[in-house]
């Protein structure tokens, strides 16, 4: 259902992660590889000026993501084909960061926080197997808060930029204010979380 989409967004993602600018040269410096001219004519009027003559270049900053996704399995995904629809769009998710090169993981909550996918795994027959009896696992309560603070800390530990946290959910958390609490935490530590809503 989602083979077509795959493409698609791997490239639009990949649009996004590149870096946008060309090599930069950073003027100003006491020393470098190339004289700033305009400079240097400055230089002859103003001998201070020594401190600026030179530049050096500048690499653009390129993306070194890291992706986790939150998949919610509480009773409440089983109304309507929400967990059905959820697990298309972590599929689709999962695909399209093995085609990038972005590392992944796979985990899912509802009275508990468990990891489905770790992050080196491949797209085994096996790990889909695993990951194909998600659908069914809907029961419980929905942990939302605790799920994100796990998460959280997990993500913290990868030395990447971006690090991107996706929740998948219906939006219908156990507590509605721990959770805004939990999701406003992740933004100081450098973590940025996209809420799919079903």
């Amino acid at each position: 259902k989602v083979a077509r989409l795959i493409d698609r967004l791997g490239d639009e993602l990949l649009r996004l992660l590149r870096p946008r600018q060309r090599l930069r040269w950073q003027t100003g410096l006491p020393s470098g590889p190339r004289l700033e001219l305009r400079r240097a004519m400055q230089f002859a009027a103003d001998p201070q000026a020594y401190r600026s003559l030179w530049s050096r270049p500048h690499l653009p900053r390129r993306s070194d993501p890291a992706v986790l996704l939150l998949l919610d399995r509480s009773g409440s995904m089983q109304r309507g084909g929400l967990i059905e629809r959820a697990f298309e769009a972590a599929v689709l998710l999962l695909e399209v960061c093995h085609r990038i090169g972005a590392p992944v993981a796979v985990w899912s909550f509802a009275g508990d926080c468990r990891e489905e996918l770790g992050w080196d795994a491949a797209l085994s027959p096996r790990t889909q197997q695993t990951l194909s009896r998600l659908p069914n696992a809907c029961r419980g309560g929905t942990e939302m808060a605790e799920a994100i603070e796990q998460a959280g800390r997990e993500l913290q530990k990868r030395t990447a930029d971006p690090r991107l946290l996706f929740v998948l959910s219906d939006g219908e958390p156990s507590e509605p204010v721990a959770t805004t609490a939990a999701v406003a935490r992740l933004t100081p530590i450098g973590i940025t979380a996209i809420g799919l809503g079903l």
